[in-house]
């Protein structure tokens, strides 16, 4: 091998690591922005998008240190996360794009009451959600599990800390979702609950008490027929991939 061809080799390998680098402190970026962007944040566009984010971050990570090989099997592990992070985030956007309407905003309460204003839209988003947290079982669980193996045996330990302290501060977001939908009452809003409302400090409201008091928080989520059939087909698929977790390789 000519000095030439072995300097060009060199040059292709550090090319390639400092790529490599840079994706991962991409992923770490994305994944501190979505956390950022869920702090004390009530706007339940914005909670889908910042939980998506740190989905986003853990695929960046995954990139960071498995593209070099280019195995079959690496890319299906990311494309088995990305389908099952689809599928969920279309879900839980169906269920928020009614409950806006319903309510007439787009504030966490919207959610509140859920599990006796629409049961079976609870089971739903109960499915969704678990998903989305990466709970056990679920896909999304199994594709952070397959892409927490590829960046331990790349031993990038500092960037599996990075991956769980995101997630585990995710959590947050889920139960506030959780919270809503079981511990709180879809009934008007009265004078003292507002008083303690207003002493909350939640600073990211997007709308005023007179826009929340205003939705019918006790009438049922009027969901069309097409939007159900998608919203149950997205569950269904979810169950799909949680019970055969091989089926996209």
């Amino acid at each position: 091998m000519s000095l030439g061809v072995t300097l060009m080799h060199y040059v292709s390998i550090a090319s390639q690591l400092t790529i490599m680098q840079s994706i991962a402190f991409l992923a770490v970026i994305v994944l501190l922005g979505g956390c950022w962007m869920q702090w004390r944040q009530r706007n339940i566009w914005k909670l889908l998008a910042s939980a998506a984010l740190i989905h986003v971050g853990f695929l960046l990570a995954a990139i960071s240190v498995g593209a070099a090989s280019l195995t079959d099997g690496f890319w299906k592990v990311i494309l088995y996360y990305m389908v099952a992070l689809i599928l969920a985030l279309i879900g839980m956007w169906i269920v928020a794009y009614h409950i806006q309407k319903t309510a007439g905003h787009t504030d966490l309460r919207g959610f509140a009451g859920l599990y006796y204003r629409a049961p079976a839209v609870l089971v739903a988003v109960t499915l969704l959600l678990l998903s989305l947290a990466g709970l056990p079982i679920t896909p999304l669980f199994w594709g952070r599990l397959f892409v927490i193996m590829a960046m331990t045996q790349a031993e990038a330990y500092w960037l599996i800390a990075v991956s769980l302290v995101a997630v585990l501060l995710s959590f947050r977001t889920y139960f506030s979702f959780f919270k809503q939908m079981f511990m709180r009452s879809g009934g008007a809003i009265g004078y003292t609950n507002k008083q303690q409302w207003q002493r909350s400090k939640q600073s990211e409201l997007t709308n005023s008490i007179a826009e929340i008091e205003k939705s019918d928080a006790n009438g049922s989520i009027a969901i069309p027929v097409a939007a159900q059939v998608a919203l149950w087909l997205t569950v269904a698929l979810t169950l799909l991939l949680a019970v055969y977790p091989g089926l996209l390789f």
